[in-house]
């Protein structure tokens, strides 16, 4: 993955980076990961079928990213579930 214009493609092996990965980093990987328009998955727009689906696609993120992204990677999921109860209410 280059972080330069941040292309990622789902399933692609991901390098190793030297500190943990900025939250837009994983934002972007995970999106690319779910198939969902970053922009949506981060307002918590997301249908009542593509939470399963997020939560598959962070499974295998997380197993595939090193140790020390994996916690920021939960607590991204965490934020699009607070704003999906906002956007529920």
């Amino acid at each position: 993955m280059s972080r330069q214009g941040s292309t990622y493609t789902a399933g692609e092996e991901i390098e190793a980076a030297p500190v943990s990965r900025s939250a837009p980093d994983l934002e972007t990987l995970l999106a690319a990961e779910v198939g969902i328009d970053r922009d949506r998955m981060m307002a918590g727009r997301l249908r009542d079928d593509e939470w399963p689906t997020l939560i598959t696609a962070h499974d295998r993120l997380a197993a595939r990213l090193p140790a020390g992204d994996r916690p920021g990677l939960n607590a991204l999921v965490a934020r699009i579930d607070a704003a999906g109860q906002e956007v529920a209410t």
